[in-house]
């Protein structure tokens, strides 16, 4: 099965901007005669730009330039598909193929992305675990309000029935001694009116 072929692009030399379709960055980096690290540096990578893109793919596997910055098409430098005239074009361009570049060092930012050249940010390291809270003097404070609350209400309850049978106590009482004073007082009066009687 053919790879799929995608869309490169370059800054090499910094004067001029090149493009390849390939079907990878290594055959791209040996197209350009140039070594991986076009890529590692940030330098270079996959393009999705209409306008690279359309330009590539018309000549796939055809390297093609434009200078740097400007709008203008590009186009095939001297001597198409000979490797050793890119070569010459890309040393011209103030850039060794042979040469082994040092690799940047990456320095970790908080809004890094991963692109080529840039460090991935170093995860943020996990809050430690919260203690377990202790609600042993809460539940007991609680256990105690409750238990005081039944008690009382328990309390209270057993005085009101006593209030209750003491005003039943005193309601009866109370009957019972108007109806006795009734009873007395009439037999006062039946007495006086017959002592009443006997003085005449």
């Amino acid at each position: 099965m053919v790879a799929k072929l995608k869309t490169y692009r370059a800054e090499i030399g910094g004067t001029h901007e090149w493009i390849v379709a390939a079907r990878n960055q290594k055959e791209a980096a040996e197209i350009w005669g140039t070594d991986i690290d076009v890529f590692r540096e940030g330098r270079g990578g996959p393009t999705t730009i209409p306008a690279l893109v359309g330009a590539a793919m018309e000549e796939p596997g055809q390297p093609l330039r434009r200078v740097l910055g400007s709008k203008g098409p590009f186009k095939p430098i001297p001597k198409t598909n000979d490797l050793e005239s890119w070569r010459l074009a890309v040393a011209a361009a103030g850039v060794d193929p042979n040469k082994k570049r040092e690799k940047p060092k990456l320095v970790a930012r908080q809004d890094a992305k991963s692109e080529p050249g840039r460090a991935t940010p170093e995860p943020k390291p996990e809050p430690p675990p919260k203690p377990k809270l202790d609600r042993s003097a809460l539940d007991a404070a609680e256990a105690a309000l409750a238990a005081f609350e039944s008690r009382s209400e328990a309390q209270l309850a057993a005085l009101k029935a006593e209030m209750e049978a003491i005003a039943e106590r005193h309601t009866a009482l109370v009957r019972s001694v108007k109806a006795e004073r009734a009873e007395l007082a009439a037999k006062v009066k039946e007495a006086k009116r017959a002592f009443e009687k006997q003085a005449r």
